[in-house]
């Protein structure tokens, strides 16, 4: 009787440990794709900055580009949005008369909304989250990421702020490689939005 308690112990014992390495391994790996969307934002800003300064292309009377364009990234892949869904566009622009640093819907609900979000006329990029367990976990992940401290995020939904889809109506989509931690494009795909 004794031995099968000892069996029992160390297979509870072994089971603890596995769930325990799983949890660990999951925060680690999610770690590092929000690591990998802080990086993305701050290469967008750095091409766009470049785009901006690049004489005979149009930008802003702020001096950055109207829009955000994969070619900033010849030699290598476009950044993007490893966590935003995969089928979702890669940027949306925010309209030019737009002062805002963050966009009217940071939260993704619609397959029509980019993971990131641009705003030419004060060059800042912002990358959009999904719904976490909760309101304020979803505020937390959307400060975190974009460096920001909001309260609170925009609930109700300006009709002059509705953000439009890069390239008039084409917008980026992704297929990110597999077991990368910055997951980027595997093929730039450039499909007729619906």
């Amino acid at each position: 009787m004794r031995w099968m308690l000892d069996i029992l112990a160390v297979v509870a014992m072994a089971a603890v440990l596995g769930v325990l390495l799983t949890h660990t391994r999951e925060h680690q790996r999610q770690g590092l794709r929000r690591q990998a969307v802080q990086d993305a934002l701050a290469k967008l800003t750095e091409q766009a900055l470049v785009a901006g300064a690049t004489k005979g292309r149009p930008h802003t009377a702020m001096g950055y580009p109207f829009i955000a364009s994969p070619t900033w990234f010849a030699s290598q892949d476009a950044p993007v949005n490893v966590l935003a869904p995969r089928c979702n566009p890669w940027v949306d622009m925010a309209p030019t008369d737009d002062l805002a640093l963050d966009p009217p819907d940071p939260v993704i609900v619609s397959p029509h909304q980019a993971g990131f979000w641009y705003n030419p006329g004060r060059g800042v990029f912002r990358a959009r989250v999904q719904p976490q367990s909760s309101q304020r976990a979803t505020l937390e992940l959307y400060n975190m990421l974009n460096g920001r401290d909001l309260k609170m995020l925009p609930e109700g939904f300006v009709a002059a702020r509705r953000p439009v889809p890069m390239f008039a109506a084409l917008a980026m989509r992704h297929a990110p490689k597999p077991d990368h931690p910055s997951e980027s494009f595997a093929s730039v795909d450039v499909q007729a939005k619906p």
